[in-house]
């Protein structure tokens, strides 16, 4: 008897860990087949911050080139990167909308979203510099393994802005984009995004599970 319900409790152990191993993959894939489950989240968390800033909204997206979040509660000039998935523009957009009292978009809003947004990720960096073209002619790449994707479409504009520390260096900032499609990148996976740049790269090591709320990725 004994034996039997060892046996019996092992399997419900086992059989649980499965289980729990399936629904963590189903929650973190943020990019292919995301539900309107999701997407409803991803509003829902956008609204309910109408009253924040920016850098609220995008903080649980943001880190720095060790990997970890960006702390937005004091003033940095380290480079640091959001990993904007589609889930996380639905979000933008419902809390930018919220603060024009917009109404909560309809389940065929969101699901257009989810459709022409899919497999695509924007990389989203920002940077300081000493004078205002410093970042001219940098590109970005996305590296899983063997996988090396480059950008299909990128915002750098031609003039930084000024920083805060003007006219002390760093006296320039700027946001640069890069647009990547991700069809072929495995979400469940960490990867690197790198920034290439004429005087070396800078690596942000991404981790998909250690960004976004519980909600979605």
């Amino acid at each position: 008897m004994r034996i039997r319900n060892c046996c019996f409790v092992v399997g419900c152990i086992i059989l649980l860990t499965i289980l729990c191993f399936f629904v963590v993959t189903a929650e973190v894939g943020p990019w292919k087949d995301a539900t309107l489950s999701q997407a409803r989240a991803a509003s829902d968390y956008g609204r309910s911050l109408k009253d924040a800033s920016y850098y609220s909204l995008i903080a649980p997206w943001t880190i720095r080139l060790s990997g970890n979040r960006f702390d937005f509660s004091r003033y940095s000039s380290a480079p640091r990167l959001t990993v904007e998935t589609p889930l996380l523009r639905i979000a933008w957009w419902a809390w930018d909308k919220a603060k024009d009292y917009y109404p909560a978009f309809s389940d065929s809003e969101l699901d257009t979203y989810l459709t022409t947004y899919r497999n695509q990720l924007c990389c989203t960096l920002s940077v300081y510099g000493n004078y205002p073209t410093f970042m001219s002619g940098w590109t970005a790449a996305i590296l899983q393994g063997d996988l090396v994707l480059h950008p299909e479409d990128a915002s750098i504009p031609a003039i930084a802005d000024l920083s805060a520390r003007w006219p002390n260096n760093p006296a320039y900032t700027v946001l640069l984009f890069f647009y990547f499609d991700v069809v072929n990148l495995d979400t469940q996976r960490p990867f690197v995004v790198k920034i290439i740049q004429s005087a070396g790269e800078l690596t942000f090591p991404v981790n998909i599970r250690l960004l976004g709320t519980d909600g979605f990725r």
